[in-house]
């Protein structure tokens, strides 16, 4: 009725029979005719294939006139009451046939008084709808409202995919606003620590300026005594107070007040965290709304798959039955429709290849009908997808006699089960004599791979106990952040996803060994495989690199379920990161899943490990090109040491420092420069010459003291200019005397010289 009213006539003839039929099998119910509903299912399998054509998900059915005649005729025999005797020829044909009986029914007379039904000629199925043909032959009563929906929007999804990369830049600057934050907290911490000592120095200063106030007064009443000044008032009797004493009530008093501000600032900066903690999340919801408007669930496509499954069955006379598992299961719709047609060639392959024919079946011990389980399943941020089917499995014999007549391996090449599974996936490989319209197994599996592959996903083919074939999808999850785990190796970071990390062992002294076989880490009994991080993107590693590097093992379950090791230097911390594309100049690099900037700026990759151990990589390269002795890795960031208790001069300079692109160590005396000296390992020390505690001499001196800072290069900065003072720098050992005022240019071709050249202590003539 609905779609008489819509004017597609092509669905609404071949419906209305069916209907006709389906009310006189309900009014008789009796043993009906499997070759009826065989082509009843086919009739409904047509009608569907319609509906997906008028949606432009597929081809219109090549079969529609065929299969509307077959119905005809089934209407026709109802009609001629000839249903049971038909059922009964069919019966005993079925019993004497040695293969399954699909001939059309036989033709039936009809007789004058039974209407003769014409077959639309027109192949095309959907027609314009006409005003003058809204009325059927069989009116319906058709509810308007199930043909329009008033609850959907239909956004383009190019749209989605620009909300997806707002989303993204949302995160990135969620992330820069949250390092602000850290360096805001740090600074008012050290704020904090000085607004601290401060209080002690005032609380200092206000017993000293009582002091000598109580010795003030003490004088003066001793001078009254002796009739030298004549006073008013008894020092108990009234509170002296001179200029000092004021001046020093008003610093307290902005200290005061200075400690106030600062403690509305902390409640501020409390108040700012927990705003941006709020939007973070907010934006995280967002992001699975928009991912959500993406998904759609896998019962889309499960009627094109069952009737794949009926379709294959029929041509290939088996009788198979399909489940799917996971129907519910929501994928990224682009991914779910690219990957439709994938899963019916495997399922296609499955019948024709796998399932054997019902006496076949009977033969071996197994049901006649055989059985095929689709499973849809999410594993942490992928999607994992499974065909398994108990059919004869993969011929293992053809596999390697094909493998051999392609070339594909030598006569002497052992290859067992997995290896010989893994090469149906090769461009054109086929253990068939000849192609079908159905396909052989392996024919045209390697497009399927190509297109998991270009997902970023994995494929494997096997044995599916206790028989059968099993084949297996993975393909990740389409996410804007990514909770990720920042490692570094050599100064360099990388940033793993959390998910792929099975859990981190600190590596004691030697637990790792290099046999033959390559590297091995021994942990609490357990043997795993190990492997630099470095060597699995084919880099080559410096010698001294080797000996600090390997403080950390990530342990990681690769696709086969073995625990394979990878070894870091430093593991700094775990994060939101967002996935972004490098963009169309930069190549796909194998293991690198995509970029993500830091709150600082810095581009670190994403490294995706499991499908670097899927990979085949060239193992441990060692970098000799330069002389290890004399070498600073050209990745290692050079540490400078700041020393000077003037705070202005140490932001100066260490900004000067930094975007020449070194590290800024800083120290407000020689005391705490010691300190930092002996836990940081400085390149070289600009201090000044005048501090508390301990001044640039002293501190040079015990520089100078320590044999292994011996040779570490300082430059003294200061406005002292005399003879004297450079001599008494000279004789401490400071390699460079510099006076202000002086050059940014200078400073930094000093800095540059010192690091490129073997430093001594200053000798005569060494300055200038």
């Amino acid at each position: 009725g609905s779609a008489s009213l819509l004017g597609v006539k092509g669905i609404a003839n071949l419906t209305h029979h069916m209907e006709d039929i389906l009310e006189y099998l309900v009014s008789k119910p009796s043993e009906w005719p499997h070759l009826l509903m065989t082509d009843l299912q086919d009739a409904s399998d047509c009608v569907e294939s319609m509906l997906e054509s008028m949606q432009n998900k597929s081809q219109a059915p090549q079969d529609a006139m065929v299969t509307l005649q077959k119905i005809l005729d089934w209407a026709n025999i109802i009609d001629a009451g000839k249903l049971n005797t038909i059922a009964d020829d069919l019966s005993k044909q079925a019993q004497t046939a040695q293969e399954p009986v699909y001939a059309p029914p036989p033709a039936v007379p009809v007789s004058d008084t039974v209407p003769e039904v014409q077959v639309n000629p027109a192949p095309n199925f959907i027609q314009p709808p006409k005003s003058s043909n809204l009325t059927a032959e069989k009116t319906k009563s058709t509810d308007i409202d199930n043909l329009s929906s008033t609850d959907s929007l239909y956004v383009p999804t190019r749209l989605i995919d620009s909300m997806f990369k707002m989303i993204g830049e949302m995160a990135v600057k969620s992330n820069q606003i949250n390092e602000i934050l850290k360096n805001i907290q740090g600074q008012e911490t050290e704020l904090s620590s000085q607004s601290r000592s401060f209080q002690k120095q005032r609380i200092d200063l206000e017993d000293m300026v009582n002091i000598q106030r109580f010795s003030s007064l003490q004088r003066i009443g001793q001078h009254a005594k002796d009739g030298k000044h004549n006073i008013d008032f008894d020092s108990l009797e009234m509170d002296q107070y001179d200029e000092l004493h004021g001046y020093i009530n008003s610093v307290i008093e902005n200290v005061i007040d200075t400690s106030e501000i600062q403690r509305g600032i902390q409640n501020q900066i409390k108040e700012l965290r927990e705003a941006l903690r709020s939007q973070q999340n907010l934006s995280s919801e967002l992001q699975q709304i928009v991912m959500n408007a993406r998904l759609v669930s896998v019962s889309t496509i499960s009627s094109r798959l069952q009737r794949a499954v009926r379709q294959t069955s029929r041509a290939t006379g088996k009788q198979v039955e399909m489940d799917i598992e996971g129907e519910n299961l929501k994928i990224d719709s682009e991914i779910l429709s690219n990957l439709t047609d994938p899963l019916i060639h495997m399922l296609r392959n499955a019948i024709d290849h796998g399932i054997e024919l019902p006496q076949h079946r009977v033969a071996s011990g197994k049901d006649e009908t055989g059985h095929i389980r689709l499973s849809f399943k999410q594993i942490g941020t992928e999607i994992e997808v499974s065909c398994f089917d108990d059919g004869a499995g993969l011929n293992y014999e053809s596999i390697h006699k094909s493998a051999l007549k392609r070339k594909l391996i030598n006569k002497n090449d052992y290859k067992d089960r997995t290896d010989l599974a893994k090469l149906i996936l090769t461009p054109g490989f086929s253990t068939s004599e000849k192609v079908t319209h159905i396909s052989g197994r392996g024919v045209g599996m390697d497009i399927v791979a190509n297109l998991i592959r270009s997902y970023g996903g994995y494929i494997n083919v096997g044995d599916n106990e206790p028989y059968g074939c099993k084949i297996t999808l993975r393909l990740p999850i389409k996410l804007v952040t990514t909770h990720t785990m920042l490692v570094e190796f050599n100064k360099e970071l990388y940033a793993i996803p959390s998910n792929s990390i099975d859990r981190v062992v600190l590596v004691e002294p030697n637990s790792i060994q290099n046999n033959d076989a390559g590297l091995v880490f021994n942990d609490e009994n357990n043997q795993f495989n190990a492997y630099y991080l470095p060597s699995l993107l084919n880099k080559k590693i410096r010698p001294e690199a080797l000996e600090k590097s390997s403080a950390n093992a990530l342990l990681v379950k690769t696709d086969d379920g073995d625990v394979q090791a990878i070894l870091v230097s430093k593991i700094h911390s775990s994060t939101e990161l967002v996935i972004k594309e490098p963009g169309r100049f930069v190549p796909k690099l194998p293991g690198v899943s995509g970029v993500s900037i830091l709150g600082n700026g810095r581009v670190v990759p994403i490294i995706d490990l499991k499908e670097l151990l899927r990979r085949p990589h060239q193992g441990l390269l060692i970098d000799e090109s330069a002389d290890s002795n004399n070498f600073i890795d050209e990745q290692e960031s050079l540490k400078i040491l700041i020393v000077d208790d003037s705070i202005s001069v140490r932001k100066s300079l260490a900004e000067l420092i930094t975007d020449a692109g070194y590290i800024a160590l800083v120290a407000r005396n020689g005391v705490e420069a010691l300190d930092v000296l002996h836990k940081e390992s400085p390149h070289v020390v600009l201090t000044d010459l005048e501090m508390p505690k301990m001044t640039g001499l002293e501190l040079t001196s015990n520089i100078r003291a320590d044999e292994q800072y011996a040779d570490l290069p300082v430059i003294m900065i200061t406005s002292r200019a005399s003879q004297k003072h450079k001599q008494q720098a000279e004789k401490v050992g400071v390699n460079k005397y510099l006076t202000k005022p002086y050059t940014e240019d200078e400073l930094l071709d000093l800095i540059a010289f010192f690091i490129n050249s073997s430093a001594q202590p200053a000798k005569a003539g060494y300055h200038h």
